[in-house]
């Protein structure tokens, strides 16, 4: 929100600034703003500056002196002005200059006007031009508004101006025509609409697709738009309505939109639309008669980005993680599935919680083999994501891995083995992993031989706990000959220690673990090659 004098002005657009619109508020059959002071230049006056107005314009010197000679030199002053403490100053050089503003404005016709005042303009005039642009920067055409040259006071300078229909900007232009030594000051800069309008443009027909891919799709295209209109409100409610003095538009759409979809209503629901003009003085009708439609949202939401880790546990179960993407600002639910075989399992379905990270645990479907995983997104029009599915392996007390069996469900080791035994103990320098624990024993001539790393670990997979952990105890045996050391540490699911060097029998409970998915990490040292723990 912006204020220029006494008139507020709505700036709503992708690209550029939209001027002219005055804030709606009276409950009356039609609304207008004052305009006695009406100006759709921004800082006219200079009192705050120069900007928005702009001054290094190099192309400038080329109807100067030429290229490398520069521009004339710009700056607020306050050693005169017309009105106010400052105006706007440029300062000749044997150059030329010119700031320029530009502004949006429908094309109607406009009243230019504005002071000036110079000091030895010899060549040229110090003046005030308008020009037109169109799209892809075209130029359309301009008109001089007035100069002054030699040596003169303040001098009113003003004119008319219509507008071109395919105007996209109104350009003012504050320059020197020629390369001089003078001085001139420029001040209290006004554009206005040439004629006051008190009439409210009327609602415009709109044509709605309700059932295609694209959602609520409105049109306006062919509508007949008054000029001097310079927004467009939308109103989308879902209920009947007929005065929208109290209503907040759905959106706010520049002069030149004749489209816009809305996403992500939910399917078969109806509403009632209505798309009222704003013109330039603030003119808008209360009174409306809404248009009932219905819609379907068929746009499918992007597939979220997950991770996902098997849980050690008697039942094969995962672990899933994943935060909702910020393009999707309607999803509804996430559905979690399994597929096996080719077969799809539904294994849960959970609810969006405000665009928070989301996690669930769930329970897989009994497989030898590899299970595939996918979170699909469902928006709250029921529309389906496409499923990404990525690959995890059971783990049971049972199964580990693809290589060998043991009880542990461990994900990550180093330099530790699985002991004939079913102990876990250090591994032989000369181990490989990829050999089964039983076929190890030909790989070595004989115990006294062996030689062992002097330290490795081992982690295990995610463990849930039961949100009452009082009664959880950590139990294990461990033989520890002399010279070599064991260590259990409890961590939590990404590393981070929860209780170190953690003795048998100890107790986790909500003091030493505040969290319900633990891993354990064991940990082996020895001072002599030939011994392990």
């Amino acid at each position: 929100m912006m204020r220029y004098g006494e008139f507020k002005i709505l700036s709503m657009s992708a690209t550029l600034a939209l001027i002219g619109f005055a804030l709606i508020g009276s409950a009356e059959c039609s609304t207008s703003v004052a305009t006695r002071h009406l100006n759709l230049v921004q800082n006219g006056s200079f009192e705050v500056g120069i900007a928005p107005w702009t001054t290094q314009h190099r192309w400038f010197e080329y109807g100067g002196l030429g290229k490398g000679h520069g521009i004339s030199k710009w700056q607020c002053t306050d050693e005169t002005a017309r009105n106010g403490r400052y105006s706007l100053k440029v300062i000749g050089q044997n150059n030329r200059g010119i700031a320029i503003q530009d502004l949006q404005l429908p094309p109607i016709r406009y009243r230019v006007s504005g002071w000036i005042k110079c000091l030895n303009i010899e060549r040229g005039e110090a003046q005030m031009l308008v020009e037109f642009i169109g799209a892809g920067n075209k130029w359309l055409c301009g008109q001089r508004i007035g100069g002054v040259r030699g040596t003169a006071d303040w001098t009113f300078v003003s004119g008319e101006v219509e507008c071109p229909e395919d105007a996209i900007i109104l350009r003012v232009d504050l320059l020197t025509t020629e390369p001089n030594n003078g001085i001139a000051w420029f001040d209290d800069i006004i554009v206005a609409p040439a004629i006051r309008d008190e009439k409210p443009p009327v609602p415009v027909p709109f044509t709605c697709s309700g059932d295609g891919v694209s959602g609520l799709q409105l049109n306006w295209s062919k509508a007949k738009v008054e000029r001097d209109v310079t927004l467009f409100h939308v109103f989308v409610e879902t209920e009947r309505f007929s005065n929208i003095a109290k209503l907040t538009p759905r959106a706010i759409l520049p002069r030149w939109q004749r489209m816009w979809t809305i996403f992500g209503l939910p399917k078969r629901a109806s509403y009632y639309v209505a798309i009222v003009p704003v013109d330039i003085f603030g003119n808008r009708v209360t009174e409306v008669e809404a248009v009932k439609v219905k819609c379907a949202d068929r746009i499918p939401p992007h597939a979220p980005e997950f991770d996902v880790s098997p849980i050690w546990s008697r039942t094969p179960m995962a672990h899933l993680t994943w935060t909702p993407l910020p393009i999707d600002n309607d999803i509804a639910s996430y559905r979690i599935l399994a597929r096996v075989n080719g077969k799809v399992h539904e294994l849960k379905e959970i609810a969006q919680r405000n665009g928070l990270s989301c996690e669930a645990m769930v329970k897989l479907p009994d497989a030898e083999k590899p299970i595939e995983i996918a979170v699909i997104a469902i928006d709250s029009a029921g529309n389906e994501s496409q499923a990404n599915w990525k690959k995890v392996l059971p783990c049971t007390d049972a199964r580990i891995g693809d290589t060998f069996i043991n009880p542990y469900g461990l994900c990550e080791i180093a330099h530790v083995r699985i002991a004939d035994d079913g102990g876990l103990e250090l591994a032989p320098k000369d181990y490989d992993p990829a050999v089964l624990p039983g076929d190890l024993t030909k790989l070595l001539k004989s115990p006294e031989e062996i030689e062992y790393h002097a330290s490795g670990y081992a982690i295990t997979r995610p463990i849930i706990l039961p949100p009452a952990k009082r009664s959880i105890h950590l139990q294990y045996d461990a033989h520890v000959p002399d010279g070599t050391t064991v260590r259990i540490d409890v961590l939590d699911a990404t590393g981070n220690v929860l209780l170190e060097n953690a003795p048998s029998g100890a107790q986790l409970n909500d003091d030493n673990v505040d969290s319900t998915i633990i891993r354990l990490k064991i940990s082996l040292t020895t001072n002599d090659v030939h011994r392990t723990p």
